[in-house]
């Protein structure tokens, strides 16, 4: 089960309403779950985003599961038919679902009973956007005269590849990266053409040692847009922006680890082009704990991106 809040706050803001017969159904749904994810810390406002982003994390994990067993998932739907210009709800729902070509059977309902119809202004909505941070393991290692070579020629790279990507905001310090898009496709596509790219540096000839390393964390989810006072411009903030960056430090260097929601978002929009392979729960950087984690990587057996037993530690 997959819920966009706490469970208590996810049951009185989006079940109580439908009556006690749907608190009770609920309920007896929680008590048979073998696993309940929440995907939000709290609810904000209306939060239309929240909605969305839980529905199609459950979708797309279902889309993964039913490719695991060589099946296909089929999605189940209890609606009034009622549509609406809401980006969350059951009927953004089941359009979403009827992209990927998959089937949706439709139990109908008399009453409505979905929440997310009910609609409030919020001065500051969340977005879900795909979040990429980078790094380079080892350039604390660096002496004074090899970072202009750093900055030029390896920097530079990573700026060339981002400025041919979609990504729709970018930023750095030393060596990092920290990089937004509005997609989970052209983020996993940057990703890699990152890591393509540092291995096709010549590190040797920039006088720059052959032990450092890219490392790439993605994650997605619900953000503010709002104004950096500090920077003076738009910028993005959140929980979620805290989870992608706990990720990129404990990534392999040459690797790029994803997270199950992205995954998940990424199998939702049928990608074909990408492959994510689990690779367990894996502890986090600053205590922020373990997260289900994927290497992602490009289908094709002939790209350069290397496979996970190549990964020092990963073996």
């Amino acid at each position: 089960m997959v819920l966009p809040f706490p469970t208590e706050e996810f049951e009185g803001t989006s079940v109580a309403a439908a009556g006690e017969e749907w608190v009770a159904r609920f309920r007896r749904c929680l008590a048979q779950a073998t696993s309940v994810s929440v995907v939000t810390g709290a609810r904000h406002g209306d939060d239309d985003a929240a909605y969305s982003y839980c529905s199609s994390i459950a979708m797309g994990s279902a889309v993964v599961r039913a490719q695991f067993m060589a099946s296909r998932a089929e999605q189940l739907a209890v609606w009034d038919g009622q549509s609406s210009n809401r980006t969350a709800g059951t009927a953004a729902d089941i359009l979403r679902w009827r992209a990927t070509g998959l089937p949706t059977t439709v139990v109908p309902v008399r009453s409505p009973v979905d929440s997310a119809e009910a609609h409030s202004i919020d001065e500051h909505p969340r977005a879900v956007r795909a979040l990429l941070f980078a790094d380079v393991k080892g350039f604390s290692s660096l002496t004074d005269e090899q970072i202009p070579a750093f900055v030029t020629g390896l920097l530079g790279q990573f700026s060339a590849v981002l400025d041919t990507s979609r990504a729709t905001y970018r930023n750095g310090w030393g060596d990092a990266l920290y990089v937004v898009f509005d997609e989970v496709r052209a983020a996993a596509e940057t990703a890699l053409a990152l890591q393509e790219k540092m291995a096709a540096v010549d590190l040797v000839g920039l006088g720059l040692p052959t032990t450092i390393g890219l490392r790439i964390g993605v994650h997605a989810g619900p953000v503010f847009l709002l104004h950096d006072p500090i920077r003076n411009e738009l910028s993005f903030f959140g929980e979620h922006v805290t989870r992608a960056a706990r990720i990129e430090p404990v990534a392999p260097p040459g690797a790029v680890f994803v997270t199950d929601a992205f995954a998940a978002l990424l199998a939702l929009e049928q990608h074909d082009a990408f492959v994510c392979e689990y690779v367990g729960r894996v502890p986090t950087a600053k205590n922020f704990g373990p997260l289900p984690m994927h290497l992602l990587r490009r289908r094709n057996p002939h790209t350069r991106t290397r496979t996970l037993r190549q990964h020092e530690g990963l073996s």
